[in-house]
């Protein structure tokens, strides 16, 4: 999709962790040799800690798409950029995609996050905004494929206008490969 207020571009293939390691140079390291592109803010505490993970992703040439502590939202599956003045976030560079809002928001949440996800485009033009939608119905079971969970992909991608779709697949995690 695309959101009319962003003008975000991925420019590089994401390989990243959902769950990041703590922002140290070692482990920023480690990842980019181990050829990860990308690290989701899920443990900074503060602006100043996304500031250090911004700057950890300069020097050792990862993206990063900033968030912060579950701790600020008071759920360790949203992200605390929606809950924080825009301003006082690192703004976009060439190693900051945008700021991490939310994980699965419900429907009726839609509004609010589309809010929240306009105040970010606003002060930050140019950045991501980042929401992973939940799965309607069960991911590959019944109801999966049904004209009611298309209905809700469609209604988020109406009402929400994402920067991009992401999605799990939780799923495919438990299922044994032959």
């Amino acid at each position: 999709s695309g959101s009319s207020s962003s003008s975000w571009a991925q420019d590089e293939l994401a390989i990243g962790f959902f769950l990041d390691p703590e922002p140290t140079l070692a482990n920023y390291q480690l990842a980019a040799g181990a050829n990860f592109t990308l690290m989701v803010g899920t443990t900074p505490k503060n602006t100043s800690e996304m500031a250090l993970q911004a700057e950890l992703c300069g020097r050792t040439g990862l993206k990063c798409i900033l968030g912060g502590p579950p701790h600020l939202s008071g759920d360790a599956c949203h992200g605390s950029a929606g809950n924080v003045d825009p301003q006082a976030l690192p703004p976009p560079s060439s190693s900051v995609w945008g700021y991490y809002l939310q994980d699965e928001p419900q429907q009726q949440a839609f509004p609010s996050v589309k809010a929240q996800q306009d105040r970010l485009h606003a002060a930050h033009p140019g950045s991501l905004v980042f929401l992973n939608v939940g799965p309607p119905g069960h991911w590959f079971g019944p109801g999966s494929a049904t004209p009611a969970a298309e209905a809700e992909y469609i209604r988020y991608l109406d009402e929400v206008e994402p920067d991009l779709l992401s999605f799990d697949c939780c799923k495919l995690c438990a299922m044994p490969f032959y």
